[in-house]
């Protein structure tokens, strides 16, 4: 039986989270089960953002579809995942996969508060035409749209709705643009001392359409964008609540989308943003979302056991039953963790008679080949970018039989 905690400290872990704290705040100041501590540890915290977050995301894949949305802005934000961008450039170092600055775009429905879209990554084309292409499919219905001056907006728009869509830009003058640019990017840059609030540089320009003039501003989302600050520890600016891995910052952020529309009772609304846009008959609470996260672990238990039996009844193909025979001269050790293949001779002393080998690099599969060539081929097949030869076994040209110069290394693929 696993050792769970029980709704009403669940309850507690998630309504903080929703308030600024962070893992280890909780792990502090909240009571787990019973032990040495009496504190929830944080793996157990951890584990339940995990499952909340992954909640989160399939109700709202599934939830947010066909929205009566008409009104709509959109803007982005930044944030950063185990590594802030001053400190890559000051290393002169590329932020490795996962990690570095990251944008969080979203679209909210400036009538019911509702957010209607959202996605992470970049800042670039690819990422607003993925949030646009999003944005399109949730509401079906002809939008307003107000955005930044951004770029990228204006050709993912274009080519998502064409121009059946009442679409505008506004431009902003912000003074603290100088510091986030220093800040995430390393560029130290002369800005004034004097610091004051994003605003609005009249005229708007209208890119399509005919949308309403007292309606083109994005006051609304940068609103929305305050309280997200506020309310999550983790996009704050010069913070150790950073996020540490991107999945935690995509089930944070799904996490607060569902707290912020199904959860939170809007003061100007009076309700929330899903019964004010009519998806929902009523209110949500976190007592209800526990209950929704307990179908899913079940779920996800049931999952994972037909997965283990599935396993356990299909024979892989990459593991080779028998030993190596002197048939097959060649053999191509391929690592499954590290994604790495090395080519040895089928007698090579680095090469043991067990069809799966332990090593630095991870559990090893061997497949056996005729020739050198194909062994190359199967190499380059399995990982084309990590390929190696034994240094022992085909050091030498005569040993490999191919006539491609010294050591049989420089190959090109």
């Amino acid at each position: 039986m696993v050792n769970r905690l029980n709704h009403d400290k669940q309850v507690a872990l998630l309504q903080d989270m929703m308030e600024r704290m962070s893992i280890r705040g909780l792990h502090r100041t909240k009571k787990g089960n019973t032990g040495p501590s009496g504190r929830p540890s944080r793996t157990t915290i951890l584990k339940l953002l995990a499952e909340a977050g992954d909640t989160a995301i399939e109700f709202l894949g599934e939830r947010m579809r066909d929205l009566p949305s008409t009104l709509v802005e959109a803007d982005e934000l930044h944030a950063y995942v185990a590594i802030r961008g001053r400190t890559l450039f000051l290393r002169k170092m590329r932020a490795p996969p996962g990690q570095g600055v990251f944008w969080i775009w979203v679209a909210i429905d400036v009538t019911s508060k509702l957010v209607v879209a959202w996605h992470i990554g970049g800042r670039g084309n690819s990422d607003a035409k993925v949030f646009i292409d999003d944005l399109k499919a949730r509401c079906p219905n002809r939008l307003q749209l107000t955005t930044d001056s951004h770029h990228p907006y204006i050709e993912a728009v274009e080519k998502a709705w064409g121009g059946e869509i009442d679409y505008a830009t506004v431009k902003k003058q912000d003074d603290q643009q100088q510091e986030v640019i220093e800040e995430y990017l390393g560029v130290d840059q002369p800005r004034p001392k004097r610091r004051r609030s994003k605003r609005e540089m009249a005229p708007p320009e209208i890119r399509s359409g005919s949308p309403d003039p007292s309606l083109i501003t994005t006051n609304h989302i940068e609103s929305f964008f305050q309280k997200f600050r506020q309310n999550l520890g983790r996009f704050a600016r010069k913070t150790t609540l950073f996020s540490k891995t991107l999945i935690n910052l995509k089930r944070a952020v799904a996490l607060y989308v569902f707290y912020h529309n199904f959860i939170r009772v809007h003061m100007s609304l009076a309700t929330t943003p899903a019964v004010a846009a009519g998806i929902d008959d009523s209110e949500w609470t976190w007592e209800m979302f526990i209950e929704l996260i307990d179908g899913n672990r079940k779920k996800w238990a049931l999952e994972r056991e037909a997965a283990k039996q599935q396993d356990a009844t299909s024979e892989s193909v990459i593991i080779l039953p028998a030993p190596r025979s002197q048939d097959m001269p060649f053999t191509v050790m391929f690592s499954f963790l590290q994604k790495y293949a090395k080519i040895h001779r089928s007698d090579c002393k680095h090469l043991r008679d067990t069809p799966e080998r332990g090593s630095k690099r991870g559990a090893s599969h061997k497949f056996q080949c005729e020739t050198i060539e194909a062994a190359r081929n199967l190499a380059y097949n399995l990982v084309p970018d990590e390929v190696a030869e034994c240094k022992v076994c085909l050091g030498s040209p005569s040993r490999l039989d191919t006539g491609r110069g010294k050591g049989g290394n420089n190959l090109k693929h």
